[in-house]
């Protein structure tokens, strides 16, 4: 990782992070499939398979570590004699909000298909507007990260900001700064837990989140994968030993240490070296890279979707072989295939609004009045 994690470990840590939460939320709960069925992983011990889906669970943290070293990537000022800091933020909150607009747009093509589905079999009864903005989750339970997305990207200019103030703190009013700074991000805080309160969800997840964001970002702003790689340059062989060893024992220290799925303030402690180790293992295992860094291309919309099937919608047609292994692959495919199209679907909306971004101001008013 020479240079540390770049776009193509990425997409196969998003490939690797969909594969985890398909497995977590298809055998974690058993209760909440409504039937019995054959646990292949349990032929090698009495709840091996629920401990894996356990485990599954870092799939959030992986999500999370990664969109705070993304942001210290998309954000990371240039030195500047002249820098200040109410320019600088400015400048980060409209990469910020281009990025949130870029995902919302996933999110609500995805609210578009599925929503009005569940209206027409019955499923929902009421629209609420908080959904769609993605503030609440009555719809989907497992959306809940959409709000946790939404809260690291309006706190990330912040952080973007305070590197700065480490990076160029003899060139600047570093005290004034980071004053305003900590006010600001204070603020945005403030206003996040009053909305979460207000639309009725617990708060204490999106801390353990938001700090695994933040070590991301401050992984990607110490250069720390690219100093440990070179530390191994000379020992190849031994980084990958004991990257395997790391992996498993992240397993282990993981699954031990939690006695119910969501508990996972130990993803703090895991999630660097996980990542950093499971990166040197896809760099040896292509066969196993490929697949995933395919799969991260469509992992955003496999995570929004696949829970409509296993839970909310078609669970009969996942859970109809009663065997864990074809569940899975079931689920899988079924996702996949909808994730798919739903990105050809997002390529016609992208044509769409070019076209009429294209149109000239009287054209667009003739567009509005047609």
């Amino acid at each position: 990782m020479k240079e540390g994690l770049t776009k193509e470990y990425s997409r196969i840590l998003y490939g690797l992070a969909i594969v985890f939460m398909l497995y977590h939320h298809l055998f974690c709960f058993p209760s909440r499939l409504n039937c019995e069925y054959f646990a292949v992983p349990d032929i090698l011990g009495e709840g091996i398979q629920q401990l894996i889906a356990w485990f599954c669970r870092i799939c959030v943290a992986i999500y999370a570590f990664i969109s705070g070293y993304a942001i210290y990537i998309k954000c990371h000022n240039s030195e500047d004699e002249n820098y200040n800091v109410f320019k600088a933020l400015l400048k980060y909150y409209k990469t910020i909000i281009f990025q949130l607009l870029n995902f919302m747009k996933k999110y609500w093509i995805v609210f578009a298909v599925f929503i009005p589905i569940g209206f027409i079999i019955g499923k929902y009864d009421s629209f609420y507007w908080t959904d769609l903005v993605g503030v609440s989750c009555n719809y989907n339970h497992e959306w809940w990260y959409v709000r946790q997305y939404i809260v690291m990207l309006l706190l990330a200019p912040f952080l973007c900001c305070l590197g700065d103030l480490l990076k160029y703190g003899n060139k600047i009013h570093w005290a004034v700064s980071a004053v305003i700074l900590a006010i600001g991000s204070l603020a945005v805080s403030i206003g996040v837990q009053y909305v979460t309160n207000l639309v009725g969800h617990g708060y204490m997840v999106y801390r353990i989140y938001s700090f695994i964001f933040c070590l991301g970002y401050i992984t990607a702003f110490s250069g720390a994968y690219e100093k440990m790689s070179t530390g191994f340059e000379k020992h190849k062989i031994a980084e990958l030993v004991l990257s395997i060893i790391c992996v498993i024992c992240c397993f282990i220290v993981k699954t031990v240490l939690s006695d119910t799925a969501i508990r996972n303030l130990i993803d703090i402690v895991l999630i660097a070296p996980f990542i950093y180790c499971a990166c040197i293992i896809f760099d040896k295992c292509k066969w196993l890279s490929k697949p995933l860094s395919f799969f991260g291309k469509y992992s955003v919309y496999m995570w929004l979707v696949h829970t409509f099937y296993c839970y909310y919608y078609f669970q009969e047609l996942i859970t109809i072989s009663k065997i864990s292994t074809v569940m899975f692959i079931e689920l899988f495919v079924l996702s996949l295939l909808t994730a798919m199209l739903l990105t050809l679907a997002e390529r016609v909306v992208n044509i769409i609004i070019t076209k009429i971004k294209g149109l000239k101001m009287w054209d667009r008013f003739k567009l509005g009045n047609a």
